[in-house]
Parts: C-alpha cells; structure tokens; sequence
C-alpha cells in the first residue's frame, strides 16, 4: 500500500464534519428552500432529474441492521450516501442505537469531499418537511383545486 501511494500520491482525508458542527452552520431557511426544489423534482419522475433507489438493508445479528441511502440529483449533479447503523443492543453497552453518516461525492470524479454527522441533519430534514407539508397543506385547502392525494402533495410546491 505504502508504495501506491508514493506511486500514485495520495491526497489528505476528507473532512469529518461532527454534529455540533453540523448543526451550527445548517441554514434553516436555505435547508427548506433546497428540501422544495428536490422534492418539486422527485415529484416529477424520471423527468426531473432525481436518483432515490429504495434503501438497502442488511440484516444483522440480535436485530441489528445496516441501511445505505444513495441519491443523485442531475439539476445541480449533487451525489451522497447515507449509512446508516441501527443496533439496538448498543442500550446494554451505554452506546447510541442509532448512528449515521451522510457521504458527500464529487458526481464528475466518485471522490469523497466530505462525510457529515447523519443524525442531526435527518431530525432537522424531517422537521423540515413536515413544515414544507404544513405550508403545502395550507394552500391547498384554501384551493379549489385541492385533490386529497398524499402522492399528488409536492405538485403544489
């Protein structure tokens, strides 16, 4: 290994970015902003330029699983994995039952350009759809063009 590297070069490790990091520099407002344009474009199938296969599970042993989540988005070429741990053992061992990171990828090159601390970013998303769908909601039952399809939710965004 040590002669691919002096072959080959080797750049430094990506940077590891922690939670409390994550939390400090996650703009609310911009999270919901980007959170609508993505959903607007899922929502438009395979037109609208969004990559989300279902998630991956393996099953552990004493009910453990390992989750990935990878998802590209061609109209601004964003590619990520998200890991995900879930070992509900770890309570007996005083340790998290659930642990997750968020990989981010350069989509031209596959390299890594940063690894994220998954936890707070899924609590902060998930609130953030929830109010996505509040405002959505709002403005479809003042419509009279509401249609009471959850599937049909994000053409309103």
């Amino acid at each position: 290994m040590e002669q691919y590297i002096i072959e080959h070069g080797c750049h430094t490790a990506p940077p590891f970015i922690d939670a409390a990091t994550v939390y400090r520099l996650l703009n609310v407002p911009r999270l919901l902003e980007a959170l609508h344009a993505g959903l607007k474009h899922f929502s438009a199938g395979v037109t609208g330029g969004v990559v989300v296969p279902v998630r991956t599970a393996i099953h552990l042993p004493d009910n453990a699983s390992f989750l990935t989540m990878p998802a590209y988005t061609h109209y601004d070429n964003g590619l990520a994995v998200k890991l995900v741990s879930v070992f509900p053992g770890n309570v007996r061992r005083n340790l998290l039952v659930r642990s997750s990171t968020i990989v981010l990828l350069d989509a031209a090159t596959g390299e890594t350009l940063s690894n994220l601390d998954g936890i707070v970013i899924t609590a902060i998303r998930t609130a953030a759809i929830s109010a996505l769908a509040i405002r959505v909601s709002a403005r479809m039952l003042s419509s009279p063009r509401f249609i009471p399809a959850a599937h049909r939710l994000y053409v309103w965004l």
